[in-house]
């Protein structure tokens, strides 16, 4: 959300990305109670004249049953799994930490949690199922200037050649990542979009002499600065480049091509983060206790267990819980030329524990042209709530997302995206 995001604003749907994990639960809740079935009901009053005994009621027809079928509690859609493209992983991934002029002691805060976090038990837990490693901390490179104002995207390809041309950067091995570190002075802009606004940080590859190199851009966004806010940014960027090195020319791991959030292994899990403490030695000898905050990771392992939350590592000891929409991709027809196409579809909570009453609400609408009813709700692990996706004509056809933000009455909080597609 922690997004791919180069990739995705050349699509209809740009704009949207890892920006999202920062939504708050900010839509209207409501309660929503199981329906009853149906029942005739009559009244006496004294002072009324007597009537003729109603005929009694045809028990061969049954009163119409508004309640839809429960479910067990943990019963959920099959979720969605990261499939293997033809590109490959960087199995230990080699990262340069690149800042301006200014920044040094900042760029060398990011390489000591770079060094931790490469070789730490949360990598392991977190990448190893694709096959990724160890990986290595290289250092920090400093550019000999003061900060831009604006970095582009479309300059960074010939920025890095020209430092590797100058002997001021290493050539690159085929291992090796080039992490840029913006400041908060420095606006960053891709295909119009603009940091901070759109997203925090994007993986991409660059076209070099020595060959294709993946490069990461980590924005720092939001007043003052949040080392955890950026430690969050770096490690979704990395473990993304590590699984999907390759976004344009060669797809690594990516769940839905077309999944208009991002599909990469650490996109589905933006916003749900852990904190990891550890000791490490400091420059001046001596060592320190400090504390890291990373993304979490989708894992297909927990997915194909089932019984399990999706995002790895575990951090809590609470039960799993989220709000599915069934189905995961609902297909809307709108060829019949229709001012309104309406299509029926469901939310699904469910729970691996018992977790209490479970709210959702929906992040954004998909499009000004689609409307979800209800937009938000709240119900027991094993209801099943009627929703409507109502779809104008003006919609073009395409993929859309339905991201909804889900938190329990035991705490916590999860996440749910599904998808829209429009014919």
């Amino acid at each position: 959300m922690h997004y791919e995001m180069k990739r995705m604003v050349r699509r209809l749907h740009a704009g949207l990305s890892m920006m999202m994990r920062a939504l708050m639960l900010c839509l209207a809740v409501f309660g929503l109670s199981g329906l009853s079935g149906l029942a005739g009901c009559s009244s006496s009053n004294s002072d009324q004249p007597d009537l003729a005994e109603p005929a009694p009621p045809d028990l061969a027809t049954a009163a119409p049953d508004l309640l839809l079928p429960s479910r067990d509690p943990s019963d959920h859609p099959q979720l969605i799994s990261m499939r293997r493209g033809r590109g490959p992983v960087m199995d230990h991934i080699e990262v340069w930490t690149v800042v301006w002029q200014g920044d040094e002691a900042l760029g060398d805060r990011v390489n000591r949690f770079l060094d931790w976090m490469l070789t730490s038990d949360y990598w392991a837990q977190s990448t190893a199922e694709y096959g990724v490693g160890p990986g290595v901390a290289k250092g920090v490179l400093v550019i000999p200037q003061k900060p831009p104002a604006t970095l582009d995207d479309s300059s960074i390809d010939g920025l890095l050649q020209g430092y590797i041309t100058s002997g001021l950067f290493p050539t690159p091995n085929g291992k090796t990542a080039f992490s840029f570190i913006l400041s908060p002075k420095t606006m960053s802009t891709m295909f119009g979009s603009r940091g901070c606004n759109a997203y925090e940080g994007y993986h991409s590859e660059a076209q070099l002499a020595a060959g294709t190199t993946p490069y990461l851009v980590n924005l720092q966004c939001g007043s003052g600065t949040n080392f955890n806010s950026l430690t969050e940014v770096i490690s979704h960027e990395v473990s993304e480049a590590s699984t999907d090195p390759y976004p344009f020319s060669a797809r690594g791991y990516v769940a839905i091509e077309d999944l208009p959030l991002g599909g990469e292994i650490s996109d589905l899990c933006a916003g749900l983060g852990a904190t990891y403490s550890t000791t490490q030695d400091v420059p001046d000898g001596g060592t320190e206790d400090v504390s890291y905050f990373v993304t979490r990771n989708w894992s297909n392992a927990a997915v194909k267990a089932g019984d399990r939350d999706p995002c790895q590592p575990v951090v809590n000891n609470r039960p799993y819980f989220n709000v599915a929409v069934n189905p995961i991709n609902v297909l809307v027809d709108t060829s019949a030329g229709d001012d309104i196409t309406e299509v029926d579809a469901a939310y699904e909570p469910y729970a691996l524990g018992d977790v209490g009453l479970i709210k959702w609400s929906l992040a954004y609408e998909p499009d000004s042209g689609i409307t979800v009813v209800p937009s938000s709700g709240q119900g027991k692990a094993g209801q099943t709530i009627p929703l409507k996706i109502r779809v104008a004509s003006t919609v073009r056809a395409g993929t859309y997302a339905i991201y909804l933000i889900t938190d329990s009455a035991h705490g916590g909080g999860n996440q749910w995206v599904s998808t829209i597609t429009v014919q």
